[in-house]
């Protein structure tokens, strides 16, 4: 990973600002990345934040970091009322929501009595102009669960929404059996990492996340 060391000048001395991909740091409008203490010694000069960092790739992942916005959106969904084939990915682990999302709206677009609210909600928000966002999987959300210090720690910093001992609401679908995927989605109890499933008209939290490069 090419680091990269901003000199920030201050009245009597200068801080080295750390503006490597690391967990916790501040994601921002301006596509600076900072840590959360930087940040907010900014005060009304700082660009906004946007999102924390709760995971970084390698070079195979071309330095990719996965960012969790600061707020929570309403509970709803995985669908309306109408269980459903689906072609969303069951495995627990991977990165995936973006590919999930994307595939929960063309299988609405084919079908709009499918109604993925989840989904729906989480790909259209907007922070700060900010879009691209998803509805993570179940392996974006235990990324937190890992890394549940570091992140809860900037979020308290930053006086963003904490994820505390919410159900989050996944993009991915319960795997164990095809009658469980046509019926059912993984949640993710927070901050045990506790994954479970559940009806995909049983209302969770979603909190959306973005990739970024």
């Amino acid at each position: 990973m090419l680091a990269a060391i901003l000199m920030a000048a201050c009245e009597e001395h200068q801080e080295v600002v750390d503006l490597t991909l690391r967990v916790g740091n501040v994601y921002r409008t301006d596509g600076t990345i900072v840590p959360a203490q930087h940040h907010k010694a900014q005060g009304d000069d700082a660009p906004m934040a946007v999102g924390v960092l709760v995971a970084v790739g390698g070079q195979d992942d071309n330095y990719s970091a996965l960012v969790m916005a600061l707020e929570d959106l309403d509970d709803t969904y995985w669908f309306s009322g109408k269980s459903s084939e689906t072609d969303v990915m069951t495995d627990l682990e991977s990165f995936n929501g973006r590919e999930n999302t994307s595939t929960l709206l063309f299988e609405y677009s084919e079908d709009k009595e499918l109604d993925p609210m989840g989904a729906v909600m989480a790909g259209a928000y907007n922070a700060g102009g900010i879009t691209g966002w998803h509805l993570p999987s179940v392996g974006e959300l235990m990324a937190v669960v890992k890394n549940r210090n570091t992140v809860a720690g900037s979020l308290k910093m930053l006086g963003a929404q904490d994820f505390s001992n919410e159900w989050y609401l996944t993009s991915t679908a319960d795997g164990n059996s095809e009658e469980t995927k046509f019926m059912y989605c993984y949640c993710v109890i927070m901050p045990e990492g506790r994954v479970v499933g559940e009806l995909k008209t049983e209302k969770h939290k979603v909190r959306p996340f973005m990739i970024i490069r």
